[in-house]
């Protein structure tokens, strides 16, 4: 499975647990009413895999303000939600520490941009509402997240090369196999997936013209089984 060779090749997983079944939740990137499924879940979920997942993180992006069509529940709406976000932040942490002590539990990563769609105040208004003692760490996403070289060197210009010694890494999010955020150019047919290596290969390509040859790049979903990628580990032209 991904999860043995990923343990195998020395690498640490980060497990994120988010997207409630309609049945437990009013909405499935929101607060979650049946908390006596969820514990259940959560107890066999960390059960299975703790000897395997170093940190289990609760939900992704839950800063959200509201549902967003074409993006599924995996991003969170919680944003209106902060005192429930702290209250089954508390239950989960209780949970997984029980199971496995020495497991660090993250905040939900935030998005922490875009405030048209994101709260700004959510991390204050959970921390207020009681969250503090409940979780070990948390993130921010500002990694950019990419579709093809075209659309980070228009990034680059626009913000990042302000800062290229944070940039910690860019991810590169496939257009047909993972939904793709910058989507794709009048030139790409939606219908007619490309092979992501040649489009990968041109990023890494834009950002050592950038100085950024050593500077990570994230596949960002798409990638299930690591033997169909095997031709990618250790490739010396993607660094």
């Amino acid at each position: 499975t991904i999860i043995t060779h990923t343990v195998q090749s020395g690498l640490k997983i980060l497990a994120i647990i988010h997207s409630s079944p309609t049945w437990a939740a009013v909405e499935s990137c929101g607060p979650i009413s049946d908390t006596v499924a969820f514990t259940n879940f959560l107890t066999a979920t960390v059960t299975r895999y703790q000897d395997a997942v170093d940190a289990w993180e609760f939900m992704n992006e839950p800063d959200g303000k509201a549902p967003r069509d074409g993006y599924g529940p995996g991003i969170g709406c919680w944003g209106p939600y902060p005192a429930h976000y702290a209250q089954q932040l508390q239950l989960f942490y209780a949970t997984v520490k029980a199971l496995d002590p020495t497991a660090s539990v993250m905040f939900g990563s935030l998005a922490y941009d875009a405030w048209d769609f994101f709260d700004r105040q959510f991390l204050s208004n959970a921390l207020a509402a009681g969250a503090g003692p409940y979780f070990d760490a948390i993130g921010i996403h500002y990694y950019p997240i990419v579709s093809s070289g075209r659309a980070f060197g228009a990034l680059w210009k626009r913000a990042y090369h302000k800062a290229a010694a944070l940039l910690g890494g860019v991810v590169y999010e496939d257009p047909w196999l993972a939904g793709g955020h910058n989507g794709l150019s009048n030139s790409e047919d939606p219908t007619k997936p490309e092979n992501p290596m040649p489009r990968v290969l041109a990023l890494r390509k834009l950002m050592r013209e950038f100085g950024l040859g050593d500077t990570p790049i994230i596949m960002a979903g798409g990638v299930w089984w690591l033997e169909e990628w095997a031709d990618w580990i250790d490739n010396p032209e993607l660094g």
